[in-house]
C-alpha cells in the first residue's frame, strides 16, 4: 500500500512475522492519543487491531490473518469523508477493506502448499566445564585492561569486578 497511498507511511516496529505494522495516514495527529487508523472489514470496524493485548511483546495483527487473495479492494479515506463517516474514531483515517464474495455456481477449492526443511549448519556451541570459563574469563580481562594473564585475576580482585 505505500507508495500507492498517498501519506500513508507504513513502517514495522519488530521483526516476527505477523506482527502488527505502523500504518499513519495523516501522520502523528495527538501525543497520548492512538495514531492509527481505524480499519474496517467488510463494514465492520476492527476496534483493537493487536491480537495479543500485551505491551511488551510483539503483538499480531488482523490484517495477518486475512488471506491477500480474500481482498477484493481497499479504499483509503484521510480527510473529512473518513470523520464524517466514522466520526472521532476515523480522525486518524480509515482503511477500508472489502473481501470477495461467494459466487454462485460449481464449489471449488484452491490448495496452496509448501513444505520446507531446517538443519543447523554447525554443531553448535559446547558447555564450558569451569577450568576453561575461567580461563576465557582471564583472557577477557587480560584483553580489555591490557594486564598479563597471570595478574588478570589479582585485578579482578582488586577492582570487585563481578564475574558472572
Amino acid at each position: 500500500m505505500q507508495g500507492k497511498i498517498p501519506g500513508l507511511v507504513v513502517s514495522a516496529p519488530s521483526g516476527t512475522p505477523g506482527t502488527m505494522q505502523d500504518l499513519r495516514i495523516r501522520g502523528v495527529g495527538s501525543i497520548t492519543a492512538l495514531n492509527n487508523p481505524l480499519i474496517v472489514i467488510d463494514g465492520v470496524p476492527v476496534i483493537n487491531p493487536d491480537f495479543t493485548g500485551e505491551v511488551q511483546r510483539s503483538s499480531f495483527s488482523v490484517l495477518s490473518s486475512l488471506n491477500s487473495r480474500d481482498i477484493e479492494s481497499i479504499t483509503v479515506l484521510k480527510d473529512a469523508s473518513a470523520t464524517s463517516t466514522y466520526g472521532a474514531r476515523g480522525s486518524s483515517g480509515v482503511i477500508v477493506i472489502s473481501t470477495k464474495k461467494d459466487n454462485p455456481g460449481k464449489t471449488r477449492f484452491v490448495l496452496n502448499s509448501s513444505v520446507g526443511f531446517q538443519n543447523n549448519a554447525t554443531e553448535g556451541w559446547g558447555i564450558l566445564n569451569g577450568s576453561q570459563r575461567e580461563e576465557l574469563m582471564l583472557e577477557a580481562v587480560h584483553n580489555t585492561y591490557n594486564v598479563p594473564v597471570n595478574e588478570a585475576y589479582n585485578l579482578l580482585i582488586e577492582k570487585n569486578l563481578q564475574t558472572a
